[in-house]
């Protein structure tokens, strides 16, 4: 998927199958100038309808804890946190799964104490 402002490519998001009914979600980006303004999450939705419409019913992702906007958008998005892996440069490696339903809305916020 491509986010295009005229001419301009502001973002994208890139994945493959890898297994069936199971997708994962490799590669996104958003523009510097462009971050914060809701392109990284529109991305997202149209990306996990465009799955349910292919009949995945799981997508797959991972990132890094450095890496926290990115982060806080796959948990409000309704991303579990389902494993870590520890990479050879002693960096851990998040990885997060979400359920695909018809009820694109995002997980429900818990209340800040």
């Amino acid at each position: 998927l491509v986010a295009r402002e005229q001419e301009t490519v502001v973002g994208f998001k890139l994945g493959f199958a890898e297994r069936p009914k199971i997708f994962h979600s490799w590669l996104g980006a958003v523009a510097e100038a462009w971050e914060g303004q809701g392109v990284a999450r529109r991305l997202m939705e149209l990306q996990h309808q465009h799955l349910l419409e292919q009949g995945f019913t799981r997508v797959r992702t991972g990132t890094r804890n450095r890496f926290r906007r990115m982060l806080i958008l796959n948990l409000k998005c309704g991303f579990d946190l389902v494993g870590i892996k520890q990479r050879s440069n002693g960096e851990a490696h998040l990885q997060l799964e979400k359920r695909l339903t018809r009820n694109l809305e995002p997980a429900p916020e818990s209340p800040s104490s």
